[in-house]
């Protein structure tokens, strides 16, 4: 799995139940590179997608404790339980799906959750701490490693850069 998350310097991922600071860019980035994959999220993260539906050109995941109305939406698969959200991993997988077509997208317990079964983040990090209450795990004290890191851009006053981190393998 790959997660991919926009972070500030304390790792920071939102507030109030919303990004905190969405930038143009970064999120026409975010569909290109979710486009035609798996992605996982919770219903928080649901809340968030324009009219609360599921993201067209994906095939959509959610992971609830809470939501379990299967009729929800045609267009997203709901799991109860981290085994069964795994398990329907793992019949895609057989169907012909790589391990880099499954992608987590939050919120902060669902990367919490998954975290454990996930080999890569690309990270947009946000080049400055902004008031959060929603936190991405601290990779650096994860068994990540980061490999790849862009130049900084500017969103306005907001400098950012992307990251890529991957899990060293002797630690798994």
């Amino acid at each position: 799995m790959i997660a991919i998350v926009a972070a500030d310097e304390q790792w920071g991922i939102g507030r109030a139940g919303q990004l905190q600071r969405p930038i143009s860019e970064d999120l026409k980035r975010f569909k290109a590179l979710t486009l035609g994959k798996v992605i996982i999220y919770g219903r928080k993260t649901l809340a968030t997608y324009p009219g609360q539906k599921p993201l067209p050109g994906r095939e959509n995941f959610m992971l609830s404790r809470t939501v379990t109305d299967q009729t929800y939406d045609h267009d997203l698969r709901i799991f109860t339980s981290l085994e069964d959200l795994l398990a329907a991993c793992e019949a895609e997988k057989k169907a012909g799906r790589k391990e880099e077509d499954f992608i987590v997208v939050g919120g902060a317990a669902v990367y919490r959750l998954l975290l454990p079964y996930t080999n890569e983040v690309m990270l947009t990090r946000l080049e400055t701490e902004l008031p959060a209450d929603a936190y991405f795990p601290n990779l650096e004290e994860k068994s990540f490693v980061l490999v790849e890191k862009s130049e900084s851009r500017m969103d306005g006053e907001l400098s950012y850069h992307y990251e890529f981190w991957r899990r060293e393998e002797e630690k798994r």
